[in-house]
């Protein structure tokens, strides 16, 4: 209940004085249009100026103070300060019109000044704002020409690529637990870039490979080393098929990719040297089959910053895991199936870089 009253005191409280501010302006308005009446300007000006300060004032009042601040400054020629308040005026009342018959000429043409001058400013931001969308709708329209400009020439491209590479990787061969040393290899060639859709490329490669392992030799019974190194050396022509899945366009500046295919060793040529523990050697040739296995990873393309068809560079982390027995002979005569290096099969993990157009 007390809350209860206490609003109706407050609302009660807020409309009195309202009502006072209101009553107060008026009076202080018609003074002001007595004094303008008696060419006592500045008077005038001050009286209105005071109602205008005041707040809770309704817009009519406003309009009234506007109009008798303009006249006072029209009269007295100060007809700068009395465009800055017609402005005013025009902001809370735009369709105030000057009627000829109750305002004099100087007033009412000031009004119909500032009213063409703000009507042409109107029009001109509204130009200015077309403007704007215009060449903001040009500039798309450009970013979409360009865009198609670009599946054109993409379309238009050949639809075949070439590009050459080099690999440095780590290789063993293994037969069940038994494996040789891990040993480097290096190699270099060249490769196809065959567009089939915008994510998937076939690339077959062709590269020269040549790599080299040891093995120690053991007693047969013991197990234990006889002080004797197996050294082999193999070197061939290793073509790679590969299909790639690549995420990104073709005229993106990086596209991650991952890939696998089938691998053939073709013109195998191995030899063979056997180091004694006295330090002699013994030297040889071997006579390999081919073999066949998979290779598959992960790399990415980087490029393209020039132009969209500029070239491009690669690099892939790479497995190979080879599926047969990498049997051979001495002058005709096969070697042992139990030879690690004969029994056994190509692994090795490599990384590879390279430069395509």
């Amino acid at each position: 209940m007390k809350f209860f009253l206490m609003r109706v005191f407050l609302i009660c409280s807020f409309s009195v004085a309202l009502a006072q501010t209101q009553n107060k302006c008026k009076t202080e308005l018609t003074e002001a249009e007595k004094k303008y009446g008696i060419a006592k300007f500045r008077e005038a000006i001050n009286l209105a100026r005071r109602c205008l300060s005041k707040d809770n004032i309704e817009n009519a009042e406003k309009e009234r103070a506007y109009k008798v601040i303009i006249q006072a400054y029209i009269g007295q020629d100060s007809l700068a300060q009395a465009r800055y308040v017609t402005e005013g005026l025009l902001e809370i009342n735009p369709n105030f019109e000057a009627d000829p018959e109750q305002y004099p000429p100087p007033f009412v043409n000031l009004i119909n000044d500032v009213r063409q001058q703000r009507e042409a400013m109107r029009q001109r931001e509204i130009e200015l704002e077309r403007q704007r969308n215009r060449e903001a709708m040009r500039q798309q329209q450009l970013e979409r020409e360009s865009q198609q400009e670009d599946l054109r020439q993409l379309e238009t491209q050949s639809k075949l690529g070439i590009g050459v590479s080099g690999e440095i990787g780590l290789f063993q061969i293994c037969a069940g637990d038994e494996c040789t040393k891990i040993s480097t290899f290096f190699s270099f060639g060249g490769f196809l870039k065959i567009w089939l859709s915008e994510k998937f490329e076939f690339q077959p490669e062709v590269t020269y490979k040549k790599a080299t392992v040891q093995n120690d030799f053991v007693f047969a019974s013991t197990g234990n080393p006889t002080g004797d190194i197996y050294e082999y050396t193999a070197s061939y022509v290793n073509v790679q098929l590969l299909i790639m899945l690549i995420r990104g366009s073709r005229s993106s500046s990086f596209r991650p990719r991952g890939f696998a295919g089938p691998y053939i060793v073709a013109a195998p040529k191995a030899e063979y040297a056997i180091i004694l523990a006295n330090g002699n050697k013994v030297e040889g040739e071997l006579s390999i089959k081919s073999d066949i296995g998979i290779v598959f990873g992960f790399g990415f393309e980087l490029g393209r910053f020039v132009q969209k068809t500029s070239p491009f560079i690669f690099m892939d982390i790479r497995s190979q895991l080879g599926f047969k027995n990498l049997s051979g002979s001495i002058g005709g005569i096969p070697l042992s199936d139990d030879d690690i290096f004969f029994a056994g099969k190509n692994y090795g993990f490599s990384l590879v870089l390279g430069v395509g157009f």
